[in-house]
């Protein structure tokens, strides 16, 4: 994850990074140490991070428990366009993270 900020792509710029492995063996909470570390040295402020709809709320769980100090944010199917997007705009004025699936 670390390459995949620092390193990124073209001049530099942030690509991002995909994490994947099997259920249970802690990425939730790499995740949430690496988003802190980032936020800690000023070098991110804004997050998204794409997973099934059916694990958001555990991953607004976990991210709570481990990053108290963010705004965390859903943006899924299942909310109106009109939330949606005053959930978007706030996440970008803020130190946030996004929550978002597939659908």
């Amino acid at each position: 994850m670390w390459d995949a900020v620092h390193l990124g792509g073209p001049g530099g710029a942030v690509k991002g990074g995909l994490l994947s492995d099997d259920m249970g063996l802690g990425k939730t909470i790499q995740v949430a140490a690496f988003i802190s570390a980032l936020v800690d040295m000023d070098e991110a402020r804004h997050f998204l991070i794409l997973v099934p709809k059916s694990l958001i709320p555990n991953w607004e769980s976990e991210l709570n428990k481990w990053v108290p100090n963010m705004d965390i944010y859903h943006y899924t199917g299942d909310l109106n366009k009109r939330r949606r997007q005053g959930q978007l705009e706030v996440a970008q004025r803020t130190t946030s993270i996004l929550l978002a699936s597939y659908g």
